[in-house]
């Protein structure tokens, strides 16, 4: 979903939302319809401020959580003082951009809150319901809106943050594996090219995929690609030995021989 989708997305949303955030590709922030322009984020703990605070589930942190992820090494009345000074400077940035009452990084009980329960909308959150609604439904349509959301990397600009780690390999995992079970699911209805369409997209993200890389043996083969079934193996026994000195497992292996002696069988139907 890009910023013009986002865009779209809160103008005709019925729900009550004050922040749009979008972590997804990189940090971009909605008050309302305005975009808050990259300029306005000065200061990188402003930043990470908001950040840590839309990824949380409830989009709440106690203020000693803040200090100790944001200050590691400061004293604690330095890491008090600069939480305080951070907080100002936040909500300067969110208010100049809409109402002058809007209830945001709100404190409560030494709590930090974004702002109000259900009115901040995050992509990652998104994103998250979205793949648990298509793994209910099994329908490719489904797969497809959640995949959708997916827009990138989760916050590439903190590629080297480690409160940024954990969660950014969890909705990487949450990704390809939404991309194999359509893959799965478009396989077992016999929609060949959708099929490899999607698993072409698993390699491409991890080339390293062994069950994609089958995946595309199998499909390949039902379409009457022989030659570039055995291809995509090769390029498996390639990729495998250069990233792990590793030879393709033994099911690889035997799919491979059946292709090869002409003794590979499918059910599916090229649509």
């Amino acid at each position: 979903m890009d910023d013009h989708a986002i865009h779209r997305l809160h103008t005709h949303s019925e729900e009550a939302m004050i922040l749009w955030i979008a972590l997804l590709d990189g940090l971009r922030v909605w008050v309302g319809p305005h975009l808050i322009p990259d300029e306005a984020w000065k200061r990188r703990k402003v930043q990470a401020l908001i950040k840590l605070l839309a990824l949380e589930s409830r989009h709440r942190l106690h203020r000693e959580q803040l200090m100790e992820l944001l200050w590691p090494e400061a004293e604690i009345e330095a890491a008090r003082n600069n939480l305080r000074q951070t907080l100002h400077l936040a909500r300067r940035i969110l208010k100049s951009e809409a109402y002058a009452r809007l209830g945001v990084l709100t404190d409560h009980n030494s709590w930090i809150n974004l702002s109000h329960e259900g009115q901040v909308w995050v992509d990652v959150d998104a994103f998250e319901t979205a793949a648990a609604e298509a793994r209910r439904s099994r329908d490719p349509a489904i797969y497809q809106a959640a995949l959708a959301l997916h827009t990138g990397e989760l916050l590439p600009e903190d590629r080297y943050e480690d409160w940024v780690a954990t969660r950014r390999e969890s909705l990487q995992e949450l990704h390809l594996g939404l991309l194999s079970e359509l893959g799965r699911i478009l396989e077992s209805q016999g929609d060949i090219e959708q099929a490899k369409d999607i698993f072409h997209q698993v390699v491409s993200v991890d080339p390293i995929a062994e069950d994609a890389h089958q995946a595309l043996m199998r499909l390949y083969a039902a379409a009457g690609y022989r030659h570039k079934a055995l291809q995509q193996y090769h390029q498996l026994r390639e990729i495998l030995d250069q990233e792990l000195a590793l030879e393709p497992d033994p099911n690889s292996r035997s799919l491979y021989e059946a292709i090869l002696l002409g003794r590979f069988q499918t059910e599916l139907t090229h649509k």
